[in-house]
């Protein structure tokens, strides 16, 4: 025979989990789902500059209610592992307050471009507290034995492998579906990855910086008429060396560009390849001032943003133009 009371309590407790179970590990997150805009919504974030690379998150909110990122920003771990450089992490100090004010809910999935902390730091917070679905990336390894930066990436990958349907390794030619509004194109690298010239490779760079950098996942964005490149970090040489000879032209050209490594160097042939009408540079702190981007891009008449002088910078497109949304707009 039931008892009653003992049934309706386990009822009461399954509906409770099926219901109650936040997406954020956090309190008073919003519960609304994320609006069906139409619109694209395109998000650099500033990261702060902490001494150790240059940092890059991007939120990408999609026309149909989606939200992904690509890249992370900073995360430094102290040399104990039990804290953060700093005391700053990109995912838990400028992500999660982003998507919090903007009444984002959920996460849908993470592009990642590459293992360096300045990119993925933030995805090893975010992934111990908020629900990550969907992690996408190259699915490129260093051959040359690992650092612990490249190896800690790895170790978070396999993370994603792990869960099935949680990991997706993308090359050149390989269609996103992010969104049916969205035409989301992965622009390299080829399967076999990019071989740099080291030959050509700055003085003092060694291959676990150069080769990941190079192998960054880049996308193109296609909303409509309007065109988003975001090309990860790959350097001025490989720009040049890689980049333009293996991607189409007409791949390349883009409204929105956000500048490759952080637009700290600027290559005239890529700027002239993508020729972009709006640039935005994640470079803060001593990395804004160096940046060569506003010089480079801003000859072409591109309209240049540096986050470390303008703050957030976004972009809202509804397929046919845009509109600009700066933190600083007008900051020097």
């Amino acid at each position: 025979m039931i008892n009653r009371k003992r049934f309706l309590a386990v009822v009461a407790l399954a509906v409770a989990a099926t219901f109650s179970a936040p997406v954020f590990a956090e309190e008073n997150v919003p519960v609304d789902p994320n609006p069906r805009t139409g619109k694209l919504k395109l998000t650099c974030l500033e990261i702060p500059d902490y001494g150790r690379g240059a940092g890059l998150a991007v939120v990408i909110q999609t026309p149909g209610g989606k939200t992904f990122l690509y890249d992370t920003g900073s995360g430094y771990p102290t040399k104990d592992g039990k804290g953060w450089a700093g005391e700053y992490n990109a995912g838990r100090d400028a992500i999660l307050p982003f998507l919090k004010a903007k009444g984002i809910s959920s996460i849908d999935g993470v592009l990642m471009s590459h293992g360096h902390y300045d990119h993925f730091g933030g995805l090893m917070w975010l992934v111990d507290h908020v629900t990550i679905p969907k992690l996408i990336d190259s699915g490129y390894s260093f051959a040359g034995g690992h650092s612990s930066e490249l190896a800690a990436y790895e170790r978070l990958r396999d993370r994603f492998k792990k869960v099935s349907g949680a990991y997706l390794e993308a090359h050149s030619g390989d269609m996103l579906d992010l969104d049916p509004a969205l035409k989301v194109e992965v622009l390299y690298p080829p399967r076999e990855f990019f071989q740099a010239n080291t030959s050509r490779t700055q003085k003092n760079d060694t291959p676990e910086h150069f080769l990941p950098n190079a192998n960054s996942l880049g996308i193109r964005i296609t909303h409509g008429d309007v065109v988003f490149l975001l090309p990860g970090d790959v350097q001025v040489t490989e720009q040049v060396d890689l980049v333009i000879p293996n991607v189409a032209p007409e791949k390349l050209r883009c409204n929105i560009l956000v500048a490759p490594a952080h637009g700290i160097d600027a290559s005239p042939e890529f700027a002239k390849a993508t020729s972009p009408e709006v640039t935005i540079a994640s470079a803060s702190g001593r990395y804004a001032k160096w940046s060569a981007t506003p010089k480079v891009y801003g000859k072409l008449g591109s309209r240049v943003f540096v986050t470390g002088t303008h703050g957030r910078v976004g972009i809202v497109s509804d397929g046919k133009s845009y509109v600009l949304d700066v933190e600083r707009p007008n900051a020097k």
